[in-house]
């Protein structure tokens, strides 16, 4: 069921890229803060 699910996310890459983008900047503000709290 999940190796289904995956396969069809795979096809949209539209939502894939949404989500890799987001991925990313929850990294930098997440570095970005411990940068100052540093």
């Amino acid at each position: 069921m999940f190796d289904e699910f995956f396969y069809r996310r795979r096809k949209n890459k539209g939502i894939l890229y949404v989500m890799i983008s987001f991925i990313v900047l929850s990294v930098l503000l997440v570095a970005a803060g411990i940068y100052y709290i540093m």
